[in-house]
C-alpha cells in the first residue's frame, strides 16, 4: 500500500500494548496448555480485541505491513477462542482488500480456509456427540424435558 504520508515512529503507549497482548497470549497459552479450556478463551479473545487495537494505531501511523500482522494476528486470536464464525468473518473482510499483495491475499485466504474445514468439522461433530432427549425430536419441547439429567 503506498500512501503520501511518511511512516511515523510507534507512541509508547503502542510499545505498552503490544507487552500487555503478549503477556496475555503467553498465559492464554499456559491455560490451554494446563486444559484450562475456559480462562485460556477468555484471554485469547481479550488479545484479539487488542490486536484489533493496535492494527488501528498502525494504520494511524502508517504502517499498513504492521497493521497487517495485527489483524491476522487478531484472527487467529479468535480462532484460539473458539470463534472461528468471527475469525472466518474478519478473514473474508480483509481479503476483500484492493490493497494486499498476491502474496498476502495467498496466505490470508489459505489461513480462512483452514478455519473454514475446522469450524465445518467441528459443528459436523454435534450430532454425534449431542444424544436427543427422551425420545428425540419429535418429542413436545416442554420445561419437564430439560431436568437435570435430560438434557444435552
Amino acid at each position: 500500500m503506498v500512501t503520501d504520508k511518511a511512516t511515523i515512529p510507534m507512541p509508547t503507549s503502542y510499545t505498552d500494548l503490544v507487552i500487555e497482548k503478549s503477556n496475555l497470549l503467553l498465559r492464554a497459552n499456559m491455560h490451554e496448555a494446563q486444559q484450562e479450556f475456559d480462562e485460556a478463551a477468555e484471554l485469547f479473545a481479550k488479545s484479539a480485541m487488542l490486536e484489533a487495537e493496535l492494527a488501528v494505531t498502525a494504520y494511524e501511523y502508517n504502517q499498513p505491513d504492521i497493521a497487517l500482522v495485527h489483524l491476522i494476528s487478531e484472527i487467529s486470536c479468535w480462532a484460539a477462542a473458539g470463534d472461528t464464525y468471527r475469525a472466518v468473518s474478519q478473514g473474508q473482510r480483509m481479503l476483500a482488500s484492493p490493497t494486499l499483495t498476491t502474496a498476502q491475499r495467498i496466505h490470508l485466504n489459505e489461513l480462512v480456509e483452514k478455519l473454514n474445514l475446522r469450524r465445518r468439522s467441528w459443528m459436523a461433530s454435534w450430532d454425534a456427540q449431542i444424544a436427543p432427549i427422551d425420545g428425540g425430536p419429535s418429542e413436545p419441547a416442554s420445561m419437564g424435558a430439560m431436568s437435570p439429567t435430560n438434557r444435552y
